[in-house]
């Protein structure tokens, strides 16, 4: 009989316990979460912000004439830039234009539609005009101090 009496007791004890930590985990799952922005809000912030930013144009019209060790440096370094650029508060609207081809297939397999780039498959001429384009190059005599929004900017590269 006293078998039977302490069997019954240790499950009386055991399901308290039970009981115990399913109150704990209500009272854990209860507590109010602070109420930030979604990813899916934080996402729409930053395509808004990317369309008002100032216009950054990389051109890959001279992907033909890289060998493919180039061809990947080139497609990491614009990963890269859209990196960058995401993590800054007032992004730019960074334009790769003569998207197509080898970078095009490289790109694509890393996401590039989602991260909030404007792709353009034709030279930038056909999307903007060369008199509202600043040239930018690292053979430069002067800095840019501030940039103007009635411009687009234009990244040079020299192929030797």
């Amino acid at each position: 009989m006293r078998k039977k009496e302490r069997k019954a007791e240790e499950r009386a004890e055991r399901a308290n316990k039970d009981n115990e930590e399913e109150k704990k985990e209500e009272s854990y799952t209860e507590a109010p979460r602070p109420k930030g922005p979604t990813q899916k809000e934080k996402r729409q912030k930053y395509k808004d912000d990317v369309q008002a930013g100032q216009t950054v144009i990389i051109d890959c019209s001279f992907q033909d004439l890289l060998i493919q060790k180039e061809l990947n440096s080139l497609c990491s370094q614009l990963a890269y830039c859209q990196a960058s650029n995401k993590a800054h508060d007032i992004p730019t609207r960074l334009t790769i234009t003569n998207f197509r081809g080898k970078v095009k297939d490289k790109l694509d397999r890393l996401g590039v539609d989602n991260w909030g780039v404007v792709l353009h498959e034709k030279h930038y001429t056909e999307h903007y005009d060369p008199k509202d384009m600043v040239y930018l190059t690292g053979d430069a005599e002067e800095e840019i101090e501030e940039l103007d929004p009635k411009y687009h900017y234009k990244g040079f590269k020299h192929l030797l």
